[in-house]
């Protein structure tokens, strides 16, 4: 968060710590999806031809890594980090006192054809058997009965599309709150011990530069010294580092939200993802909270509201949405990396420089497993998994590297 914790991207997620989700998000590769990508109208994904030329290479890597043998190995790498994130958030909410914010009912994720439906019933017993990744797969009727307004909605939506069925999530958790949620982790943190400085760092001085062994952060207010920097800063890491000779292949997918009443007999209690049009609705203590897919945008390109206009559309169809909330969408951007998975560990040849950023979708869900994982290293200790798949250094030097 650029702000103070829990008021900018950690608080604008779907608020889902997801442990089931041991395969990261590919680039499809089938021509049809990809002509219909192409033609920048679906609800899931949209594009701006400025994101993609500034990102070119690092999206045609990450098209080559979601190729189906490579995609496999990431899975089983990612699956690692995955397996550890209820544990981490277990253990920090029991210590800020946070259970109540949280549901462990998982989410579901519901299709409107039958190909579609096949096809991830298929994926999710494979991640069962290889991952023991629990689901639960729903037919309509169960779905109706699970959620009635959904079914309600949908049975005879205004396309007369019908649900095929849907995939009940059973290891992720939802949080009814993100942002208050990482607000109390702040909060145990300094009556442990620690602190939360706010500052606007204008450059980071490598101990070279100051002659003091330790690193300098010159801040808007004041320079703050330290013997280890940990560059945790999301889609701003690229900008701290960069001055420093530092280059990896960053780059952006953002995302909107809003927040409307419910207007069902039964309220909404677990997320609820339309998986081929790519949104979620998400229970928030504020109300629904309508989440969109991805947008491939500069990161701080002005906001485009179509994207989101479309999905309203489409959730209307199929849950009773009632009056707006917020008064402007949210906007954020997720960091992102061409391999799909996140940065954690040392820049070589920088001692005390490191890196904990790239997490993708994933960085409300894997924020305290990389926490622990990152400390664990810095002491040197063992990490409780093997954090090779994870480090810099898989992208080579790093120092001096092309954008």
């Amino acid at each position: 968060d650029r702000h103070v914790p829990g008021e900018e991207t950690s608080f604008g997620n779907a608020g889902v710590i997801q442990g089931e989700a041991v395969a990261p998000y590919a680039i499809p590769r089938d021509p049809r999806t990809l002509l219909s990508i192409i033609g920048n109208r679906r609800t899931d994904v949209r594009w701006r031809p400025s994101a993609l030329l500034g990102a070119a290479a690092p999206l045609l890597s990450y098209y080559r890594h979601s190729a189906a043998t490579r995609h496999a190995a990431i899975t089983r790498e990612y699956a690692t980090l995955i397996a550890a994130c209820r544990d981490a958030h277990a253990m920090m909410l029991d210590e800020s006192s946070s259970e109540h914010l949280v549901r462990r009912s998982g989410y579901i994720a519901f299709f409107r054809h039958s190909r579609a439906y096949d096809e991830a019933c298929r994926q999710a017993n494979d991640v069962s058997r290889e991952f023991g990744v629990g689901s639960r797969l729903l037919d309509r009727t169960e779905i109706s009965r699970t959620i009635p307004a959904l079914h309600a909605s949908a049975s005879r939506a205004d396309g007369g599309v019908e649900i095929a069925g849907g995939i009940h999530w059973l290891d992720a958790w939802s949080v009814m709150a993100p942002g208050d949620l990482v607000k109390r982790y702040a909060a145990t943190m300094i009556a442990l011990g620690g602190n939360v400085l706010r500052d606007d760092i204008l450059a980071i001085e490598s101990p070279s530069a100051t002659n003091t062994h330790r690193w300098r952060l010159r801040g808007e207010t004041a320079d703050h010294d330290a013997d280890d920097v940990v560059i945790a800063a999301g889609p701003w890491s690229l900008d701290l580092v960069a001055p420093l000779g530092i280059r990896f292949p960053l780059f952006p997918k953002r995302g909107y939200h809003r927040h409307f009443e419910d207007q069902a007999t039964t309220p909404l209690n677990l997320p609820i993802i339309d998986a081929e049009a790519g949104f979620v609705l998400s229970p928030m203590k504020r109300g629904i909270r309508l989440l969109t897919g991805a947008e491939l945008a500069l990161r701080d390109a002005p906001p485009d509201h179509g994207q989101l206009r479309a999905v309203e559309h489409e959730a209307r169809r199929w849950y009773p949405l009632g009056k707006t909330i917020d008064e402007t969408p949210w906007l954020g951007a997720r960091p992102c990396l061409p391999d799909m998975k996140p940065m954690i560990g040392p820049v070589a040849g920088r001692r005390g420089l490191w890196l904990a950023t790239g997490h993708g979708h994933q960085g409300f869900t894997l924020g305290p497993i990389t926490g622990q994982l990152l400390a664990a290293q810095m002491n040197g200790e063992t990490p409780r998994i093997d954090l090779a798949p994870f480090s810099p250094a898989r992208f080579g030097n790093l120092t001096n590297r092309s954008p």
